[in-house]
């Protein structure tokens, strides 16, 4: 009992004052070099692009999608998809003009991930702590992505559509900052999509909303989709983009299910706690519809890592069903006391765990920490 009362006075120290969110951010990276990552943007110090994200580095607008030569599969993959990501590819271009590390965007919206986790959740709950705490559950989560940590084959993009899509989940309440950064999110990785999927579960789940703050948001997500489309037709027309070779965008079923267990523990790591206490507070409550939204939602998020092979990047994207179901137990009105004891739980296993990457015909291989990488390499 004194151990705990211990921590709650260093916690609510910590979360006290005008810069509560800064000193929260330090923590959360913090722990996570300690305990969960080693960063590209160090480790990698002379990363070699694969040759369509040199292309892109070069020329942003440049049609990757016949650049089928390098002979690695995986490399061929990377030219089918990268024509539309335009966002990225500004961003990596605008790092290589000024002779920066191709990963610095994404590191920096990794940063923009971290703190995301920290205002929405505080913006649900109205306590500190838990936007402190899910700021630690979401340093664990920062190492799932690739393109923050160890990685063989380098994918600087990841990252900031990840980054744009916590910015996007903090801004729901000012609705033109939303459609614009939903709308970069969809040109730096089409995977941004299902997250804004995500991310209308999460503003559906938001307690104590009127029905027209609750459902502005959705429109909002839907016209910046939309929006996406109809310039990506227009955009392709005009630039030329040819159809994009997806000869390799479908894994035998045997090997992808082989991965399920994997990707269903990926895409939330300790979120999963979080998740199966709001599962089971709605089942409790009888609410059948909010408790099937949240399992599709859930479904939807593992099915998707496994239709790609790609556990460790693609259930990066589902990071808003975590806070969605954090919405569940405080529209619930379950205790602070509680929400706190399940997301400090939920933070320390999704810290300790050990993060994998999974690439199609690439061995798992695990990803240290930072220290761990130090020490190893030293």
């Amino acid at each position: 009992r004194d151990v705990r009362q211990q921590i709650i006075c260093v916690m609510n120290s910590l979360t006290s004052g005008y810069y509560w969110v800064v000193k929260s951010l330090a923590l959360a990276f913090i722990c996570g070099l300690f305990f969960s990552y080693a960063p590209s943007v160090v480790v990698h110090r002379n990363v070699k692009l694969p040759p369509a994200y040199e292309l892109k580095a070069d020329q942003p607008f440049a049609d990757t999608s016949q650049l089928n030569e390098p002979a690695h599969e995986v490399e061929r993959l990377h030219g089918a998809k990268l024509t539309p990501r335009i966002t990225g590819s500004i961003l990596l271009w605008v790092s290589n003009q000024a002779s920066f590390h191709p990963y610095l965007p994404a590191s920096l919206f990794g940063f923009i991930f971290l703190t995301s986790g920290i205002v929405v959740a505080y913006q649900i709950t109205g306590d500190r702590v838990s936007g402190c705490l899910m700021g630690l559950l979401f340093a664990g989560l920062h190492a799932s992505s690739a393109c923050f940590s160890i990685n063989w084959m380098p994918k600087p993009f990841d990252g900031v559509a990840i980054g744009l899509l916590g910015l996007s989940a903090a801004c729901r309440s000012r609705p033109w900052f939303l459609f614009l950064l939903c709308f970069a999110a969809c040109w730096t990785d089409e995977r941004a999509i299902q997250g804004m999927l995500f991310l209308a579960v999460l503003f559906h789940a938001w307690p104590n909303d009127e029905n027209v703050l609750r459902y502005r948001p959705l429109f909002i997500l839907g016209g910046a989709v939309a929006m996406y489309l109809a310039t990506r037709l227009f955009i392709a027309m005009a630039l030329g983009w040819r159809s994009p070779d997806m000869n390799l965008m479908s894994p035998p079923m045997k090997l992808a299910v082989s991965f399920a267990q994997l990707a269903a523990w990926t895409s939330f790591e300790g979120g999963w706690l979080i998740i199966g206490s709001a599962l089971l507070m709605m089942a409790r409550a009888k609410a059948y519809v909010r408790l099937g939204v949240l399992s599709c939602a859930i479904v939807l998020a593992i099915a998707a890592s496994l239709i790609v092979l790609d556990t460790s990047r693609v259930g990066a994207f589902s990071f808003p069903l975590v806070l969605a179901a954090l919405a569940h137990l405080q529209h619930a009105k379950l205790p602070s006391s509680q929400i706190r004891q399940i997301l400090g739980f939920s933070s320390i296993i999704t810290l300790l765990a050990p993060n994998y990457e999974i690439i199609v015909g690439v061995a798992v291989k695990w990803l240290p920490s930072f220290i761990s990488y130090l020490l190893l390499s030293g």
